[in-house]
């Protein structure tokens, strides 16, 4: 499991760095390969991640075109 770091004083939203555990990488390899053929990791990392939030009602569709790099 990937160590969390808490940042108090923190709490602009931005960019996070994740360590994947090799079981959920050779998932989501899968998933690249399967579903989105050219797709970086980080690309499909991010697909992944909307649409679980988006699925749990953590985000709307609207939200996500509001949202830049």
């Amino acid at each position: 499991m990937a160590g969390i770091e808490n940042f108090p004083d923190d709490n602009t939203p931005g960019w996070a760095t994740v360590l994947v555990p090799p079981t959920l990488v050779r998932a989501l390899d899968r998933y690249i390969a399967e579903e989105a053929p050219n797709m970086s990791r980080p690309q499909a990392m991010c697909r992944v991640l909307q649409d679980w939030c988006t699925e749990m009602g953590y985000l709307t569709c609207n939200a996500m075109n509001t949202d830049s790099d």
